[in-house]
């Protein structure tokens, strides 16, 4: 599919190289991938990073440090309650990048796409920077059913509508049926990101 290269002297390529000097298992994943394929300017970046459980506790505290002195560290969200993030990293100066580390389950950046809420969220950018789609039913919306598309609020399901119309992507009878009745009640939680991952257990 599609190729990128970021700009060396980009926010995007500092915080790139440092995930490729550490070795980490990441992928570009979401919204900013469908941006780059559209040629829009992304809004925001959404970096998975998989396997943790081989990334040691000094490696993760000099990651940290180096990410710190590139002067995008904003914000971090301790997600180790939850059942499926470990930690969540809110960096980035001109594009917000949220680092997002999955829990060490998911020892595949496919096993961690799997459980995203729509698979219009399942464009990853990989580390050789291909763009690629790795969802089913490209074209068509629908909704992850081994996902926990049960924690999607209406207001992003609304959102991703939106951006569905914006793609031409057809709808799938399930998306069509809730588009007008709305998301049932018990699914009202909330998300954290554009991935539709939940940070609570």
């Amino acid at each position: 599919m599609s190729t990128y290269t970021a700009r060396e002297d980009s926010h995007v390529f500092k915080v790139i190289n440092l995930l490729q000097n550490y070795k980490f298992e990441w992928a570009i994943a979401g919204g900013w991938c469908r941006d780059m394929i559209q040629r829009k300017q992304p809004k925001d970046l959404d970096i998975i990073i998989c396997n943790v459980d081989y990334i040691s506790k000094g490696a993760m505290r000099d990651f940290e440090a180096e990410l710190k002195a590139l002067g995008s560290s904003r914000e971090e969200f301790d997600a180790s309650g939850g059942q499926e993030l470990s930690k969540v990293i809110a960096a980035g100066d001109e594009v917000p990048i949220d680092l997002i580390f999955w829990k060490g389950k998911y020892k595949t950046i496919e096993s961690i796409v799997s459980r995203f809420d729509t698979n219009m969220n399942q464009f990853i950018l990989n580390k050789e920077g291909d763009i690629k789609f790795l969802g089913e039913n490209r074209g068509v919306m629908h909704l992850i059913k081994s996902s926990r598309s049960g924690s999607m609020t209406q207001e992003r399901f609304e959102r991703m509508l939106v951006v569905a119309n914006k793609l031409g992507w057809d709808l799938s009878k399930e998306v069509e049926t809730l588009a007008l009745e709305g998301l049932p009640k018990n699914r009202d939680n909330d998300c954290f990101g554009d991935l539709g991952v939940s940070v609570a257990p």
